[in-house]
């Protein structure tokens, strides 16, 4: 696009030079037939005064001729640089649209990556959360290993202090027993006492 620009400047220019040229000989001309009619009226032209005023008339016609075809290239081309000069304005149209739309998306994802660093931030807090969590539960699952190996002792040594309470308990069914033949024995023993007491008691009196 850039190119054709410039082509279309450089011919535009051509175009003008040429029909400033044209219009130079044209003035130029117009000034010698000028001053060849105040000459002729005063003296009357040799032959090379008649032929140089042929060459320039012969001259002055096919710049007349060639004016209206530069006129009209010239015109064409003011057209054509319209014409481009509306497409570069379209265009810049366009490209303004098109930067709006990319200064759009950018801020859209200038939003998306802030949302991606605060989503980021937020996982990596979480997964120290899951950290801190998951070396609690190994602290947990320790303390539950010493708390079982402690309940696995505990259990040992009430199983111990049950077979000495049933052993202890046995022993006093067994002093009980012991206690209750004595008691008996005691009993009989004092009413044998008592029996005897009073047979000598008797006896005594007889």
């Amino acid at each position: 696009m850039a190119a054709d620009i410039n082509r279309f400047e450089r011919q535009i220019s051509q175009c003008r030079l040429e029909r400033a040229a044209l219009g130079a000989q044209l003035d130029e001309f117009q000034s010698l037939t000028v001053v060849r009619s105040d000459i002729s009226t005063q003296t009357q032209p040799d032959e090379a005064e008649s032929a140089h005023v042929a060459h320039l008339q012969a001259k002055a016609a096919g710049l007349e001729e060639q004016l209206p075809r530069v006129q009209f290239e010239l015109a064409a081309a003011m057209d054509v640089a319209d014409m481009l000069r509306e497409r570069i304005r379209s265009q810049s149209q366009s490209e303004r649209t098109i930067r709006e739309e990319i200064q759009k998306q950018s801020r859209i994802i200038n939003r998306s990556v802030d949302d991606l660093k605060a989503t980021r931030e937020k996982v990596a807090e979480v997964e120290e959360q899951r950290d801190g969590a998951k070396n609690a539960l190994d602290e947990l699952q320790v303390r539950m290993v010493k708390i079982q190996e402690l309940r696995v002792k505990v259990e040992s040594s009430l199983a111990e202090t049950c077979e000495d309470f049933i052993e202890c308990r046995d022993g006093l069914r067994i002093m009980q027993q012991y206690m209750v033949k004595e008691r008996t024995r005691t009993e009989k023993l004092k009413e044998q006492l008592r029996a005897t007491l009073a047979d000598n008691a008797l006896k005594a009196k007889i």
